[in-house]
């Protein structure tokens, strides 16, 4: 999960492959040119330490972004959780103030009829 730039990725491709096959090459040209070995070998040890320290370091950035991601994403789970059990909650009360409506209207109902049976006695 790469979560960057254009630029970066220009960036990371030149740095991550670029400076192998440079020191590389530049290498077996100063060795064509009768140059010390170790300096054709610390070349190309400079190409490889460049691009290892640049992948470490992208590496390392990626790592915080799908942290910083998955903390998100994780938060999200727990709001959707608490919204699931709200919309449960918020069901249960609506029945239960059904039933409540249909008692209350049973009990108006039998109230009114009590009425009339006291007013017809009168």
């Amino acid at each position: 999960m790469k979560y960057r730039s254009r630029k970066f990725e220009i960036l990371d491709m030149l740095l991550v492959s670029v400076p192998i096959p440079l020191s590389g090459i530049l290498g077996v040209y100063l060795a064509y040119k009768n140059l010390r070995i170790e300096i054709c070998l610390g070349l190309l040890v400079l190409g490889l330490g460049i691009s290892a320290i640049w992948t470490i370091w992208t590496c390392a950035e990626d790592r915080k972004i799908e942290d910083r991601f998955k903390k998100v994403y994780e938060e999200k789970e727990k709001i959707r959780k608490k919204a699931d059990v709200l919309q449960e909650a918020n069901v249960y009360l609506k029945l239960r103030l059904d039933d409540k409506e249909r008692e209350f209207k049973e009990l108006k109902r039998q109230n009114d009829y009590l009425l009339r049976c006291i007013k017809n006695e009168q």
